[in-house]
């Protein structure tokens, strides 16, 4: 089911007041203007990436870089997809406004979010030239002793109760636990809404999926699993999600296959610093 956004604002919009990201960030983008949170849109190649705040996906309420989705004339890949919570708190942008204007096209990320005395930091960046989302979380322990979280990540489907999967990592069309990514649609032939594949760890990774709360597929509207991590005291620790969008349920596993084997110098990784890769906890880089 589609839901529509009440307020859009153009990926050039410009606004007077310039920043760059925080300092020492693991991402690299820039200086940007300042734009509203709600209505940012996000292109690929083919696909759109709807920004939005306080919404609902199936567990969390929070802030969705994708209310929606489209796949060139194919839309409704999500009701509000890809909403984070933490220890069962949603995410949400702090003040409403992130990093925008003439680059808005590749990246958007979201203010600081304190969960003391965790701080959480998300950005999220359509890849160039692809349809690839890339979500990148930094954890900032400021505690003096080692902090332990679940992490939850929730997503309603715009395939609603058509959902199946369409392929995995393991070669099956199911989706399990073990599983690193996933694809799925409302239909094995011809897909009316995008085909999602979820990305949610890379081989080897020491942090791997630890809760399946509803899993893919199944004709189940809702997709939605978490992660237990430990950031150490004093110490940043980084989790890193990928969601693509496609057309066709083939091409959406055969190009789900180059997230099997991603090193350092990946250009699924461009823009992270080299000193934040091997602190991704559910990636081995």
């Amino acid at each position: 089911m589609k839901l529509a956004h009440t307020k859009r604002v153009a990926t050039g919009l410009a606004i007077a007041a310039t920043v760059a990201l925080i300092p020492a960030s693991p991402v690299t983008a820039g200086t940007r203007s300042i734009v509203p949170a709600d209505g940012v849109v996000l292109e690929g190649a083919a696909s759109t990436w709807d920004a939005d705040l306080d919404s609902l996906a199936c567990d969390q309420t929070g802030f969705t870089p994708v209310g929606d989705g489209t796949f060139k004339a194919k839309d409704d890949a999500f009701d509000n997809g890809l909403v984070m919570g933490v220890d069962g708190t949603g995410f949400d942008d702090a003040d409403g406004t992130i990093p925008g204007g003439p680059l808005a096209k590749e990246t958007i990320a979201t203010s600081t979010n304190d969960f003391a005395p965790v701080q959480v930091h998300r950005w999220d960046r359509v890849l160039p030239k692809s349809d690839t989302l890339r979500t990148f979380v930094a954890f900032k322990n400021t505690a003096g002793t080692a902090q332990a979280l679940t992490i939850e990540w929730d997503s309603d489907l715009g395939s609603d109760s058509s959902t199946e999967v369409r392929g995995s990592s393991s070669g099956d069309s199911l989706y399990q636990k073990g599983d690193r990514w996933a694809v799925s649609s409302d239909d094995p032939t011809n897909p009316g809404d995008p085909v999602v594949t979820f990305v949610l760890f890379g081989k080897g990774a020491n942090e791997k999926t630890a809760t399946v709360v509803q899993g893919l597929g199944a004709l189940q509207t809702c997709f939605t699993i978490d992660f237990d991590i430990s950031v150490p005291a004093g110490a940043t620790r980084y989790l890193m999600f990928f969601t693509e969008l496609h057309g066709k349920n083939g091409a959406a596993v055969t190009a789900a296959r180059k997230f099997d084997n991603v090193g350092p110098a990946s250009p699924l990784l461009v823009g992270i610093t080299n000193a934040a890769k091997p602190k991704i906890l559910n990636w081995n880089i």
